[in-house]
């Protein structure tokens, strides 16, 4: 038998506090719903397109540490599974709906 295994659920209603700060946002977003929840990987960095950097949390909030002269931010976030199966990445301002789970076959 085939070990089916199911991506999780990608955030869900990400927004953006302080969005115009030169020094600090913060981005918050849905706690996950998963029973195998293990946490959210952060993709980000400081011109649009460009996401050199990574972070890691189980918290549904994040706050970005900016530079004043680099005051652009750009960033998108997946869920990570206890098995670690991933979501797709969901950038802010993406739609809200769930994305459909796509099976994986073992």
């Amino acid at each position: 038998d085939a070990l089916v295994k199911f991506p999780p659920f990608p955030p869900q209603n990400i927004r953006v506090i302080d969005p115009k700060s030169s020094l600090k946002r913060t981005a918050f977003w849905d706690p996950s719903s998963e029973s195998d929840f293990d946490h959210f990987q952060i993709e980000f960095g400081f011109q649009p397109g460009n996401l050199p950097y990574t972070a890691n949390t189980t918290h549904s909030f994040y706050t970005f540490h900016l530079f004043p002269f680099l005051p652009a931010l750009d960033f998108r976030i997946q869920t990570i599974d206890r098995s670690g199966n991933v979501s797709g990445y969901v950038n802010p301002g993406a739609s809200a709906k769930r994305a459909p789970r796509s099976k994986i076959v073992d």
